[in-house]
Formats: structure tokens, C-alpha cells, sequence
């Protein structure tokens, strides 16, 4: 049954919160940031745990994370600092 919510219905207002999440959770995935990616994906696994995408992203993120100690790359390198970085025969237009 699907309820209606203004002119739009929930089942539709559903698959716009599903992709939406879904966009944000890759978009994260490709910067590196699998924490991020990993609790949104999770939510879109949860509203729709057939969304083949989701599951197989998730797959990947989980076994990262597994192997990794939990730690993202952006976690990990957050605090590197470098002390100098030298440039030479560079031209800037």
C-alpha cells in the first residue's frame, strides 16, 4: 500500500532518500573517506537490502576495513605533516 504525502507518495519519496544516501555514500567511498561511506551505505542497505550496488560497495568497504584496523586512508593521514616541500624548474602560467 503505498500512502499518499501531499502529490507525492512515500514509496517515492523512499527511493529519493534511498539514492540520495546511496550518491553521498559513493561519493565518500571514491574520497577515500570508508567511515563515511560505511554508515551511509549501511542506512541504504537497510531501507532497500536488495539495491545490488549497495551491497556490493559495502562488501568492499567492510573487507578495507577489516584489513586496514578499522581506519579510513583519510584517518590514517590526517596527521602527516610535511615540513617542507621544494619545487624546482617549475613554471606557473
Amino acid at each position: 500500500m503505498i500512502v499518499g504525502f501531499g502529490s507525492v507518495s512515500v514509496h517515492a519519496v523512499d527511493k529519493n532518500t534511498i539514492n540520495e544516501l546511496f550518491q553521498m555514500g559513493k561519493a565518500a567511498y571514491y574520497k577515500g573517506d570508508l567511515e563515511q561511506a560505511h554508515q551511509l551505505l549501511s542506512q541504504v542497505e537497510k531501507m532497500g537490502p536488495r539495491h545490488f550496488e549497495t551491497r556490493a560497495m559495502l562488501a568492499q568497504i567492510r573487507l578495507s576495513l577489516k584489513s586496514t584496523g578499522d581506519m579510513s586512508l583519510k584517518k590514517r593521514y590526517e596527521g602527516v605533516m610535511l615540513t617542507k616541500i621544494e619545487f624546482s624548474d617549475l613554471t606557473l602560467q
